[in-house]
């Protein structure tokens, strides 16, 4: 946080701890509801930056793994696995292709912004960019060999 925007949040805590030994003494729960659902506005985009602050790097270096540990795999199937076309080899390799370019530039964008800033993405991003070719994988990996004909 900014110094300016920790001293605004402050005095909104203020204003709000005032107003529940004013106002707030007799008033209903829906009130109460109301001001937390406030504060929880103003407090949420700094807890999401801490958050991702400690999960981003984690998820973007297992999706690193991930994507890495997937093309040797489609390395390896070429002949262990001749099942699985260069067509879809290919396909995998692009959508990783795909995937990496957009985490690199995503990368590239965080670091550029200061640590008060909205994230420029978020873990739960680099999951769900990193499902489609996971699926894609999965499928591949679930392929059952063709049978061979009877002699």
């Amino acid at each position: 946080m900014t110094p300016q925007e920790r001293e605004d949040l402050r005095a909104k805590f203020t204003e709000v701890e005032d107003w529940l030994y004013e106002e707030g003494m007799d008033l209903d729960a829906k009130a109460y509801e109301k001001k937390r659902a406030e504060l929880e506005k103003l407090t949420a985009p700094v807890f999401l930056r801490k958050s991702e602050l400690e999960a981003r790097p984690k998820v973007v270096s297992q999706a690193r793994e991930a994507t890495n540990w997937t093309e040797s795999i489609l390395e390896a199937w070429v002949s262990e696995r001749p099942e699985v076309t260069a067509e879809e080899r290919e396909k995998v390799l692009g959508m990783i292709g795909n995937f990496t370019t957009w985490l690199d530039e995503m990368e590239g964008e965080q670091e550029a912004l200061p640590l008060h800033e909205p994230p420029a993405f978020t873990s739960r991003e680099v999951s769900i960019k990193l499902e489609p070719i996971e699926r894609e994988v999965h499928l591949l990996l679930t392929r059952l060999l063709p049978l061979s004909p009877l002699p």
